[in-house]
């Protein structure tokens, strides 16, 4: 069991290659199954889009750093159309408010924590200005992660446990010389030392076909200059990639860009507070999928 702030920021070693090849971002959160799904890696690579790490090709998540088998093991999202919808959530959790299914508002989420083999979540913290702060919240109990709310059942004040029946339950509770209670999981390992990895019983996989795309009439960008790129290898990844492709364009037209967004040269393809145009995402388009990507992680409603 790990927290999401013990394993943000922390090294990714390469155990083939006996070195470090990168650094924890952030996590990426399927809110459909309550799961960290990728780990987001920021890399010392010159090459340009988002890097990030499938939970089932780490080896193990220590108290020092994230471990792999090799960096073949690192990703580029921009192969992985489905994790678009994640991208363009940005589930974050932590500070999200907490609301019963009824609308009755409890607090905010400080910490959640989740299982270092599979990425589930297992329980959320509850902040709180009454005498449930610091309570857990048992993913059993979660009905949705929003992105600004996490929606629990009504019953919940009989379902918060406290921290040290939640520790019992997900590793054991030991004590600092100073007499804090510290966790020592199930799964402890010492850096670049990896324990030999649990089997988790795996649900039987389901093939889900990739939606036909809908046409948005009241869309005026120039699709043919939005799907331009260079062609895949076969008429199945065309598919996948122009249905990818065509979903960014629309959702980003007329959002708010946050900050300034920087193209490879360093120059400033688009000023941070601008409202996308048809012309600034052909002017992303142009430098490759991974700088679309990139662009959906710099964006804000109106």
């Amino acid at each position: 069991m790990k927290k999401s702030t013990e394993i943000k920021n922390i090294p990714i070693f390469s155990i083939m290659d006996g070195k470090e090849v990168g650094n924890v971002r952030s996590l990426l959160i399927n809110a459909d199954k309550g799961m960290a799904e990728y780990l987001i890696v920021e890399t010392t690579s010159l090459q340009f889009g988002i890097k990030a790490i499938p939970f089932d090709k780490i080896e193990g998540i220590g108290d020092y750093a994230v471990t792999i088998e090799s960096d073949a093991a690192i990703l580029e999202l921009s192969d992985t159309p489905s994790a678009h919808d994640m991208l363009v959530k940005n589930i974050q959790i932590v500070n999200n408010k907490v609301m019963t299914k009824k609308g009755s508002l409890l607090g905010n989420v400080s910490e959640y924590y989740i299982d270092e083999i599979t990425g589930k979540i297992l329980g959320c913290v509850l902040a709180s200005n009454n005498e449930h702060d610091g309570k857990i919240i048992l993913e059993d109990s979660i009905l949705t992660f929003g992105k600004e709310v996490v929606v629990v059942v009504e019953e919940i004040m009989d379902k918060l446990i406290s921290f040290e029946e939640f520790a019992k339950a997900n590793g054991s509770i030991g004590k600092k010389p100073n007499g804090a209670a510290v966790i020592t999981t199930k799964a402890v390992r010492e850096p670049l030392v990896v324990a030999p990895k649990t089997e988790v019983p795996v649900a039987p996989s389901v093939e889900i076909k990739q939606p036909e795309p809908k046409q948005h009439k009241s869309s005026n960008i120039n699709e043919a200059a939005i799907n331009e790129s260079t062609a895949p290898t076969s008429a199945e990844e065309v598919d996948v990639a122009k249905q990818f492709e065509d979903r960014q364009a629309l959702f980003l037209k007329g959002k708010r860009v946050n900050r300034d967004f920087i193209g490879e040269a360093g120059e400033v393809i688009v000023p941070g507070g601008s409202i996308l145009t048809e012309e600034h995402i052909l002017k992303v388009k142009a430098l490759g999928r991974n700088k679309l990507l990139e662009l959906s992680m710099s964006i804000t409603d109106k």
